[in-house]
């Protein structure tokens, strides 16, 4: 069913939305009344996820980092960002699940950061984000990443 949809993508972030490990089953069970979103964040040089829930826990949390790219030229190379969100973003999602031991079927929405940032690395992040939002029919939440340390947790529920 999943492996059948024609999707537009990097083969790479295609591997990642078909792949059967990113869809097993994992036994992680939320407390009632208790959801969980997945966030994802590629605004600049770091590829990064976390599973947080309803209650502010942090299941987990994955970070991705391209120092080592970037060292070499003094500072941030935008296509080489946007490059390697495209080769982390899989490992990223895929490692935040499996430390969450949470399945996407168990996830209430995805947010993703939709700016500001660097056209390139947010155009990975929002695919990735609104891909797997479609083929796994969650709601997405667009989140501007730097007023999301402001927002309580009493305000999740609410964007959900």
């Amino acid at each position: 069913m999943i492996r059948n949809l024609s999707l537009n993508l990097h083969p790479t972030l295609k591997k990642l939305f078909l792949s059967t490990p990113l869809i097993k089953k994992r036994s992680f069970s939320l407390s009632p009344g208790e959801f969980a979103v997945l966030g994802i964040e590629s605004s600049c040089d770091d590829t990064a996820a976390a599973v947080v829930t309803s209650t502010g826990r942090i299941l987990s949390h994955v970070i991705k980092n391209q120092n080592s790219v970037h060292a070499q030229y003094g500072g941030i190379v935008p296509s080489l960002a946007a490059e390697h969100h495209t080769i982390n973003m899989p490992y990223v999602i895929s490692q935040t699940l499996d430390d969450a031991n949470i399945s996407i079927d168990q996830l209430a929405a995805i947010a993703v950061t939709r700016g500001p940032g660097m056209p390139g690395s947010l155009g990975v992040c929002l695919n990735a984000a609104k891909s797997l939002a479609a083929v796994h029919k969650k709601p997405l939440i667009g989140v501007h990443h730097m007023v999301t340390p402001f927002i309580p947790n009493f305000y999740l529920p609410a964007l959900i």
